[in-house]
């Protein structure tokens, strides 16, 4: 009554990391923005707005977009710049130390870098962001900052493609059950 999964691999290729994820590494932003909504106890439409701090410490508004418009985005239309406005939500070093960890089954999977550069959406890893998430109907307002530790999570887990330093790296294997995991979540031991 239940699926039974088996791994094939392609050559061996299952655990390999020298290659670039492209979009399929979107998925782990948008699962990341849901703990993040989860944990906070936000719906799926609340209004993220985005913001970073220039040099002389003025914040400069970038962009405000719902969590729900973001996630529809990145799938369906692979929206390089949602999927950065994601990462900028969650933060690089939350992404790699709450979710891409060994022990949640991503021992080789990092994310270092956004895939758009210029504003209003770059995230520019050594700038200090300022997060805002509200509800639609405004009745909760929640506001946080993050700015990158400058630890590289991709040279730690074995980046061999674009930078070794700053590089996104997994493996197939680990997309792939992250995928199942989704997909098949109310099957699968908790």
């Amino acid at each position: 009554g239940k699926p039974e999964f088996e791994w094939f691999d392609y050559r061996n290729t299952g655990t390999r990391t020298d290659f670039w994820p492209a979009s399929t590494i979107k998925l782990y932003t948008a699962i990341a923005a849901l703990e993040l909504l989860t944990e906070r106890k936000l719906p799926l439409d609340t209004i993220v707005t985005f913001e970073h701090r220039e040099a002389d410490g003025t914040w400069i508004f970038d962009a405000a977009r719902s969590v729900r418009e973001m996630l529809h985005t990145v799938f369906h239309h692979s929206s390089n710049s949602d999927y950065t406005l994601l990462l900028r939500m969650v933060g690089i070093d939350r992404i790699n130390t709450t979710l891409l960890i060994p022990e949640r089954g991503f021992p080789t999977t990092a994310l270092m870098r956004g895939y758009v550069l210029g504003r209003p959406f770059a995230y520019t890893r050594e700038e200090p962001q300022r997060i805002t998430l509200r509800t639609l109907d405004g009745t909760r307002t929640e506001t946080y900052e993050h700015t990158w530790s400058g630890r590289s999570y991709s040279a730690e887990r074995g980046c061999t493609i674009i930078d070794a330093k700053t590089g996104n790296v997994t493996s197939p294997r680990e997309l792939a059950e992250c995928l199942r995991r989704v997909l098949f979540h109310e099957h699968l031991p908790e």
